[in-house]
C-alpha cells in the first residue's frame, strides 16, 4: 500500500465502492460505516440490530471492491474478493441477484452442487443446459445461499478449505439472523451455520437484522460462533 494512512485508503476505497455498485451519489449512513470500519480493519465480527430500509444490504453489497481496493492500494485491476451471504428465502435471494447485476457486480444463488447466475444462464438452462458447476464460484464477488445449501454440502465444505477460498472469503454475512433462533426448530440448518465459521476462522462473522432482544442477540451469537463480537445498535428514525 502507498504511503496514504490506513483510514485515508479505507475511505478512498468506500468511495471507489459506492461507484462500483452504481451508488457514487450517496453517502453512507454512520452505522453503515462503523461496521464497515470493523470489519474491513480489524477483522472483528459485528452483529448489528439496524431498523427496516436502514441499507443493511449495501453493507455487504460494497464489500468486495472495497476490500479489493484497501489490498490492492489504488484501483484495483482484478476482482478478487469474495463475500459469502447466508440467506432465509430463494425469493429474496433471487431479487438481490438480479438487482446487483444491474449494478454491475456478479452474483450468484448457491443451489445444490450448482450455481445460478445471471439470466442468461438461466436462458441456457432453460434451453437445456446445465448451471454453472461449484467450482466456478470463484467468478462470483457475492455467493448468496440458504443454509441448507451450505450447511452438510461436502463439495462446497471442500471448496470453502481451499487455500484460495480463505484468502478471497472476506466476510461471511447472516442476513435477517434472528432466524437463527426463531427458526432452528423447523430448519435444523440455521442451528449448524457455526460450522461454516469454524472452517473460515480467520473471517469476520456479520449478523444483521432489524430485531432482536438482548436475550436473541445472546442466542445469536452462541449460535454462530462469533468470537468477542461488537454489537451495533441502531435505533428507528
Amino acid at each position: 500500500m502507498s504511503e496514504r494512512s490506513v483510514p485515508d485508503a479505507f475511505l478512498e476505497g468506500v468511495k471507489y465502492a459506492l461507484g462500483e455498485v452504481g451508488r457514487a451519489n450517496i453517502t453512507l449512513k454512520p452505522k453503515q460505516e462503523e461496521i464497515l470500519k470493523i470489519i474491513a480493519l480489524k477483522q472483528k465480527d459485528v452483529l448489528a440490530v439496524l431498523p427496516t430500509d436502514y441499507g443493511k444490504s449495501l453493507i455487504y453489497q460494497i464489500i468486495p471492491p472495497l476490500m479489493d481496493y484497501m489490498d490492492s492500494g489504488q484501483r484495483p485491476t482484478q476482482k478478487k474478493s469474495i463475500v459469502l451471504v447466508v440467506s432465509p428465502l430463494n425469493a429474496l435471494i433471487r431479487d438481490q441477484v438480479t438487482k446487483l447485476k444491474q449494478s454491475g457486480l456478479k452474483a450468484c444463488i448457491l443451489k445444490g452442487d450448482r450455481v445460478e447466475g445471471d439470466e442468461e444462464e438461466r436462458k441456457e438452462e432453460q434451453e437445456g443446459l446445465a448451471f454453472s458447476a461449484i467450482e466456478n464460484l470463484r467468478e462470483f464477488q457475492l455467493i448468496f445461499a440458504n443454509p441448507e445449501a451450505l450447511v452438510g454440502n461436502k463439495n462446497v465444505i471442500k471448496l470453502l478449505k481451499t487455500t484460495e477460498f480463505k484468502n478471497r472469503i472476506k466476510v461471511i454475512v447472516v442476513d435477517e439472523a434472528h432466524l437463527v433462533v426463531d427458526w432452528k426448530n423447523f430448519r435444523p440448518s440455521y442451528g449448524k451455520l457455526a460450522t461454516i465459521g469454524s472452517i473460515l476462522p480467520q473471517v469476520p462473522l456479520l449478523g444483521l437484522t432489524a430485531t432482536a432482544t438482548k436475550k436473541t442477540r445472546t442466542d445469536i451469537i452462541e449460535s454462530l460462533g462469533m468470537v468477542n463480537p461488537v454489537e451495533i445498535l441502531g435505533n428507528p428514525d
